[in-house]
């Protein structure tokens, strides 16, 4: 797909979306249309990607969220070479203990999924298989599901993977852009292939840190980054 037939792709997704070009995420002067048709030129870069509450669709940002938002997707992005970043013990503390600010909840991006952007929305991505597919949630307001991704039947925390899909599985036309709906917009998470755990012991740790008060759990920890996150460890 080349950039003129992916930008007509995006324009059939804002038709169908009723996402006109004046229209932002809200919380930044963002157009969202046009920062759809930024991720084709991030296609082959490190990004690390998150949910944008807000407006119901993809943030893809630098590695590490350090950067400004630099594309949105509207429905689905495909990553290789996947941390499975999870927060800071500080950043996981406040949301979990649901601290209020101007009468709303306080939560913070928190955990993101940095790889290798190979493909978004409509793009083709070639023939794909895989041996192994772990289903993946993250909820930082859960004790059992705090601190990291986690496969949703074991809820072992994943450190990394050799690709990741993340996909909103119900139309963004349910969901008003100008107007946040109450809830999320549903989406599955995937691993695929090379999972590697993080360990049971920082895991346990980790978890102890964010849900009580004791300090001398937080000394020194910091959050686990796979070993075969070389280019994450290299920076």
């Amino acid at each position: 797909m080349n950039k003129r037939e992916y930008i007509r792709s995006v324009d059939r997704l804002c038709e169908e979306y009723g996402v006109s070009h004046s229209d932002t995420t809200g919380s930044s002067n963002n157009n969202i249309r046009d920062f759809v048709i930024n991720a084709y030129d991030l296609i082959g870069t490190r990004v690390s990607v998150h949910t944008n509450r807000n407006a119901h669709i993809w943030s893809i940002l630098g590695p590490n969220g350090k950067s400004p938002v630099r594309a949105y997707a509207f429905d689905c992005v495909f990553l290789k070479d996947v941390c499975w970043l999870p927060p800071t013990v500080g950043n996981a503390r406040r949301t979990f203990r649901k601290l209020k600010s101007e009468g709303k909840q306080e939560r913070t991006v928190q955990a993101f999924a940095e790889g290798v952007l190979v493909a978004v929305d409509d793009m083709p991505f070639g023939d794909f298989s895989y041996d192994e597919r772990i289903r993946l949630r993250y909820n930082p307001m859960a004790e059992e599901w705090v601190g990291a991704f986690r496969d949703r039947d074991s809820r072992r925390p994943i450190a990394s993977s050799e690709y990741a899909s993340l996909q909103y599985t119900q139309s963004l036309s349910n969901f008003h852009l100008e107007a946040v709906r109450a809830g999320s917009r549903p989406s599955e998470t995937y691993a695929y292939d090379d999972v590697e755990w993080i360990p049971s012991e920082y895991d346990a740790q980790y978890v102890r840190s964010i849900v009580t008060d004791n300090e001398s759990e937080v000394q020194n920890l910091k959050k686990y980054i796979s070993p075969s996150c070389k280019r994450y460890k290299s920076r």
